[in-house]
């Protein structure tokens, strides 16, 4: 959380901002993250986890139900 404050990195702050200005507009007031209700955290907790994606074929806007990295090795 140390990004969103004055003295955080901005180039990241902007990334968040950018990334939830995507998945979640509706957060966002004056390009700032508002949370006003319970579940305005969750969309924060999905943001600063990078929890939303577009699926690839479906063009499906989705929250991930796992955090793990994809490896192509495996």
């Amino acid at each position: 959380m140390e990004i969103f404050k004055k003295n955080g990195d901005p180039t990241k702050r902007n990334a968040y901002l950018k990334y939830a200005q995507k998945y979640r507009p509706q957060i966002l007031k004056d390009n700032k993250l508002l949370i006003c209700k319970v579940a305005d955290l969750d969309s924060l907790y999905h943001i600063v986890c990078e929890a939303y994606y577009t699926t690839e074929i479906g063009g499906e806007q989705r929250v991930a139900a796992v955090f793990e990295k994809n490896s192509t090795k495996d």
